[in-house]
């Protein structure tokens, strides 16, 4: 029986390899497609992770300068915020033009001690305005312009009114 397996198989030696051999492809071609689709799928995943990583370190890293710019900022030492604002607006010379500073809230948290004031200036003309705006940045205090609420003054065309919200932030140590 043996040996009659063995012709059966070499006369049809033809036909068994026009089976396998195209089998073996087929199996072999739909196990790399699925590999192939597997390691795609990852490759799309770990491209949405970078991006997303990427995007989480580009605001770490201005989080970062922003604390250390407050950090800078905070070297200069004030006892409030009313001293703060009288600051920026005798620095300018326009302290008569400040109507009222009045204390809002206190935030305590471990890490940072915030101050918050409105402020009310009447009469400033656009410069003055801008002034004051590019002074509260410059400053070399951690105070932050948080609201700003621009209307007409009623004594002239050319001049407004300012409320302003501002906190002074200082970094617990």
């Amino acid at each position: 029986m043996n040996h009659s397996l063995r012709q059966l198989l070499y006369k049809h030696k033809k036909n068994i390899s026009l089976v396998i051999i195209p089998s073996f492809v087929i199996i072999m071609f739909f196990y790399f497609s699925k590999t192939l689709s597997h390691k795609q799928h990852r490759l799309q995943r770990l491209k949405k992770q970078y991006q997303e990583f990427v995007v989480l370190s580009e605001k770490y890293f201005a989080l970062e300068k922003s604390f250390s710019n407050l950090k800078k900022k905070q070297k200069i030492k004030t006892s409030g915020i009313v001293e703060a604002v009288d600051k920026v607006f005798s620095s300018l010379g326009l302290k008569n033009k400040l109507v009222s500073v009045k204390f809002v809230a206190r935030n305590d948290s471990p890490d940072i001690l915030e101050e918050k004031a409105e402020v009310r200036v009447s009469q400033v003309n656009m410069n003055e305005m801008v002034n004051i705006f590019y002074r509260f940045e410059n400053i070399p205090l951690p105070i932050v312009l948080k609201k700003v609420s621009i209307q007409p003054s009623f004594e002239g065309q050319h001049l407004f009114d300012l409320d302003i919200t501002v906190s002074l932030v200082y970094i617990k140590k």
